[in-house]
């Protein structure tokens, strides 16, 4: 087999679920450091309401920018989980 051939269809499809587990740790964390960008310079953001509404002892606020964050991260997951399952088909799902 040419390396093509070698890379196409054995090690590419070796290393996918190694890929989407990464992925998927990219994907949250992701927005974390999105939002701790936020926190440093900008003025508008969950990053920026988060500072915000602690300056003002807005509780509310504070635990509504926390859910929506965390709302991202989950729905990133979520979407890298389906894109796994949908290119990762000789695999059985992960159970827990």
């Amino acid at each position: 087999a040419s390396k093509s051939e070698i890379f196409f269809k054995l090690r590419m499809p070796n290393a996918l679920p190694y890929l989407f587990s990464a992925l998927k740790i990219a994907a949250s964390t992701a927005v974390i450091g999105a939002i701790v960008g936020e926190w440093i310079g900008s003025t508008t953001g969950i990053g920026a309401l988060i500072i915000q509404s602690t300056y003002n002892f807005d509780s509310a606020m504070l635990y509504a920018t926390v859910i929506v964050g965390s709302a991202f991260s989950v729905a990133f997951f979520l979407v890298i989980t389906l894109a796994e399952r949908l290119v990762v088909r000789w695999q059985p799902p992960a159970t827990a």
